[in-house]
């Protein structure tokens, strides 16, 4: 999976390189294989990374954190027998994500959906690809909230 010039750069900065694969030390993660596919393939090439984020108005640094399922402290089992969104929609880890205004876990659905859940669950966008892609480039708009009240996601202005 590649990403656009400017996220797959923060990427090396991190530490990626070409052909780079974690397989076998994420197969052997319990429930890893249950886990969809275009995840997995994910953590395969970024997997244990701590990924800066590149904010466009250098006025803070963000971090996404790709280590938290090896190092076990996103337990896949327990995102497998709860749905994490008040819609009931079952979620997967990606990562952990903090910057010095906000912190929150990324998860994602079977669809692709990235979420950043923290305070208030936002979805990032539709697409896997184009989410992490937002996250590294702390890109926030067209991105919806949960309301509570109303039990819907709505578009934030930002």
């Amino acid at each position: 999976m590649k990403f656009r010039k400017e996220v797959q750069e923060q990427f090396k900065n991190a530490g990626w390189y070409e052909e780079r694969n974690l397989q076998n030390k994420y197969d052997k993660i319990k429930y890893f294989n249950e886990l969809p596919e275009f995840l997995k393939e994910f953590l395969y090439e970024y997997g244990d990374l701590m990924v800066q984020t590149n904010d466009p108005n250098k006025t803070f640094i963000g971090t996404l954190n790709l280590k938290e399922i090896s190092k076990k402290r996103l337990k896949i089992k327990s995102y497998l027998e709860k749905p994490s969104l008040k819609n009931n929609v079952l979620t997967f880890p990606v990562g952990f994500y903090q910057n010095s205004h906000d912190n929150g876990i990324v998860e994602c659905d079977q669809f692709g959906t990235i979420y950043l859940m923290g305070e208030f669950p936002i979805i990032v966008s539709k697409n896997f690809k184009n989410g992490i892609e937002k996250i590294i480039i702390e890109d926030y708009s067209d991105t919806f909230e949960w309301n509570p009240v109303n039990k819907t996601w709505d578009r934030r202005n930002i």
